[in-house]
């Protein structure tokens, strides 16, 4: 037996062996070569079905807002989806709700255990002066400086009851419902995806009251969300788990290299791009 590879990793590696992964196992070197390059062929001609093209954060919550529906609208920022690797603190989206002063609207969750340590320490009902997110990642978004309402305070933790991981016990580390003018805003203590509606409704936070949802969230949530929503934006903001891979700063990966240059062929006999 034989195999035989010809791209190896994901393309958020900054490494020499960045690119998409065809490997082939066969009984001798010949056929696997053959079926690694009509495989790899394939792959190519198909390449550009892989790029998806998303509004930004400012085109995202125009859409929202344009929308009349009778459920609430999600604004999905995929981008720092803490199960795709985001740090759960980048703060472009939560600016641009705080800055549209919206009434009926819920962020979460935020990843910022100071923030949630000095509401811990002021108290529900306290008015507070936070420095929201940013912390983690701040190149994707600096901190949010902004005078919050303690809403309500809880450990933290709660049991899914969607379909997702039904009856699992979540420890979030701490959690804090806060209000920035007539904005929801739940901090965590811990960078969780929000799959699940009880993360709010632990806290007394119900998300169908809500007209607008931006979670930090992009495939999971959607099996216990979907029935409590209209329409799923997604939107791509700063953030590790960008789409647009142009917005990274690549030093040590090989060029060039498509998506990020121009590629109208690829040598078919050894693998290598074609500038």
């Amino acid at each position: 037996m034989t195999s035989f590879g010809i791209f190896r990793n994901i393309f958020y590696s900054d490494i020499p062996e960045v690119g998409a992964s065809i490997i082939v196992v066969a009984t001798d070197q010949a056929s696997g070569d053959r079926a690694a390059r009509a495989l790899a062929e394939a792959f190519w001609q198909q390449r550009e079905r892989f790029i998806v093209d998303l509004p930004g954060v400012i085109q995202g919550v125009s859409l929202a807002l344009s929308l009349q529906e009778d459920k609430p609208v999600v604004l999905a920022d995929i981008s720092d989806n803490p199960l795709s690797g985001g740090s759960g603190d980048t703060t472009a989206l939560l600016k641009e709700l705080i800055d549209h002063s919206l009434t009926d609207a819920l962020f979460g969750g935020l990843y910022d255990p100071e923030s949630l340590s000095r509401c811990v320490e002021a108290g529900e009902g306290a008015t507070v002066t936070l420095q929201l997110g940013g912390k983690c990642s701040p190149e994707f978004g600096k901190p949010i400086q902004a005078e919050a309402t303690v809403v309500k305070l809880s450990d933290g933790r709660f049991t899914n009851k969607g379909p997702m991981n039904t009856g699992l016990l979540v420890d979030m580390k701490g959690a804090a419902h806060i209000r920035v003018g007539e904005l929801d805003i739940l901090l965590t203590g811990r960078a969780l995806s929000a799959n699940d509606p009880e993360m709010f409704r632990h806290i007394g936070i119900e998300p169908t009251a809500k007209r607008i949802l931006g979670l930090k969230v992009k495939n999971h949530f959607r099996a216990a969300f979907d029935p409590l929503v209209s329409q799923i934006i997604y939107i791509d903001g700063p953030g590790v788990a960008s789409n647009q891979l142009t917005s990274f700063s690549y030093t040590r990966i090989p060029r060039p290299i498509w998506p990020l240059d121009q590629i109208e062929a690829w040598d078919r006999q050894g693998g290598e791009r074609e500038g």
